[in-house]
């Protein structure tokens, strides 16, 4: 009998000056999946009803808040395509995805200083950057996706990325990264965390480029076949 595997999730950081010389680069397994991400496998396994108003757990908004309960819907009408855009079954428009030509979804990194490592109830960045020229803001590019299988056919892969170039004027000190997801039922629709990584200090000079890629990988216990 095989043991159950849980997705995982690997990081890359990489920083680049204006000449397109790397000065700073770590690669490694991501710290944490926060409780939204068990959430979302809940509700699939479970195969919940939108309509059903009792819960073990709920998904969190970026400002902490529980969505209603009808966020945590599952089953047949909710789907989690994990992609850059939502799916939806006839009239119900319900998903979960992570879009890459969004700034405020997908990667995204920060500044925080209050929270020092990672927590299982992590809800949102600590000093998120936003898109922009401003003070420890970034110019935000267009993510890109790429959903691999392994020759054996035993892992699955999808890398999610971004890069980040300051343009501010002052060099950025960042600390802390992350996926960020939307999660839409009906005409409501909200920005949520799926994982969240602390670090030393990743000082980006003005001029320079942080590129941010995250790998999502689910290792099967036998391989696929057709």
């Amino acid at each position: 009998m095989s043991d159950i595997n849980l997705p995982q999730a690997d990081l890359e950081i990489t920083v680049k000056d204006r000449d397109g010389n790397i000065v700073y680069q770590q690669e490694g397994p991501s710290h944490s999946w926060v409780k939204n991400f068990y959430q979302l496998i809940y509700c699939q396994c479970a195969g919940v009803h939108a309509t059903t108003t009792t819960y073990s757990t709920h998904f969190l908004d970026l400002s902490g808040t529980t969505l209603a309960s009808n966020f945590a819907g599952g089953g047949y009408d909710y789907t989690t395509p994990f992609g850059w855009d939502y799916d939806s079954i006839g009239s119900d428009a319900r998903g979960l995805w992570i879009e890459g030509y969004r700034s405020d979804t997908g990667c995204q990194v920060g500044t925080g200083t209050g929270l020092t490592t990672e927590s299982f109830t992590d809800y949102t960045l600590d000093g998120i950057c936003k898109s922009g020229t401003d003070a420890n803001c970034f110019v935000f590019t267009v993510g890109t996706r790429l959903i691999t299988t392994s020759t054996a056919g035993t892992v699955l892969k999808h890398k999610i990325d971004r890069t980040f170039t300051n343009n501010s004027g002052n060099t950025i000190a960042v600390t802390e990264s992350e996926l960020y997801g939307r999660i839409n039922i009906w005409s409501s629709v909200y920005n949520i965390m799926f994982n969240r990584d602390t670090f030393g200090t990743i000082n980006v000079a003005n001029g320079n480029s942080l590129y941010v890629a995250y790998t999502i990988k689910l290792t099967l216990p036998y391989a696929i076949h057709s």
